[in-house]
């Protein structure tokens, strides 16, 4: 493959379901030039409440899928997913692998933070990657972590209203006070920061690995040479298993132009 080819190459953005735009937003934020290829495992959502061994399978066929599109770098853009099986395919993937993980170190080393809660699915909360981290961390005792079975589930399912509800009832079983930082561990979880202010009844900052993320790949690419010509936009395609990927594919599409749209006006206030 001629290396002008090679650059022009799509990114693949794995994910479970529709949660992954909010990664895939932030990738067209710093990278706009790039073709992506965006794979959401929507008949199989949610993957948090599945067994871990389930959770490597389905991901190792997303990224397999992927890889046959000939793509340059594969994102996984799944906390479940990355926490599940993300060591795995580094070591078997010879094109650049990115996984998102629960952004509790920025989050921890904000000055003057009070008690952080970190929202997650029940798999990323037990898995021994997440709890390492933790564990490494200074002032670990201010992290709150809390399992929020099914709400990942609601936000695919676009029953917002559903999922304030479940948020409402899964705060209810923690203490809140003195929260100043909220960890969305779920790249679902970004498309309901409203409604968890609103549950919270304060003005909480929250922090996602999605920015970090897409800063890590435009690093590794440019380092390697693997970055497409700047200047112009590239193009998006959107593939989902299931039925209804028209149906999802607009949805997805109609996200990350919010997205996008939500980040240009924090900018400009």
């Amino acid at each position: 493959m001629e290396l002008g080819k090679e650059n022009d190459a799509p990114i693949g953005v794995f994910d479970s379901g529709l949660g992954g735009v909010n990664v895939l937003a932030a990738l067209l934020r710093l990278l706009p030039a790039e073709n992506y290829i965006f794979f959401g495992d929507t008949a199989n959502n949610p993957y948090g409440d599945k067994p871990l061994a389930q959770v490597k399978s389905l991901t190792k066929q997303g990224v397999d899928f992927l890889l046959n599109q000939g793509i340059k770098a594969i994102v996984v853009a799944c906390n479940t997913a990355t926490s599940a099986v993300i060591a795995d395919l580094r070591q078997t993937i010879t094109v650049p692998v990115f996984g998102i993980e629960p952004a509790i170190k920025p989050a921890v080393l904000t000055e003057g933070h009070g008690k952080i809660l970190l929202l997650a699915t029940p798999l990323t909360i037990k898995e021994k990657k997440l709890v390492r981290l933790m564990n490494s961390l200074p002032d670990k005792e201010s992290i709150i972590p809390l399992a929020c079975p099914g709400l990942a589930e609601l936000i695919e399912a676009g029953d917002i209203a559903a999922a304030a509800n479940r948020v409402e009832e899964l705060l209810a079983t923690v203490d809140t006070t003195g929260v100043t930082g909220v960890v969305l561990g779920c790249t679902h979880y970004p498309l309901i920061k409203q409604e968890i202010r609103q549950a919270l009844g304060k003005e909480v900052r929250f922090y996602d690995g999605a920015e970090g993320l897409a800063r890590n790949v435009r690093r590794v690419l440019a380092n390697t040479g693997r970055l497409r010509a700047a200047g112009g936009s590239g193009q998006v395609r959107y593939v989902f298993t299931g039925e209804d990927q028209e149906a999802r594919t607009r949805r997805a599409h109609a996200l990350v132009a919010q997205l996008l749209a939500a980040d240009r006006q924090s900018a400009q206030a």
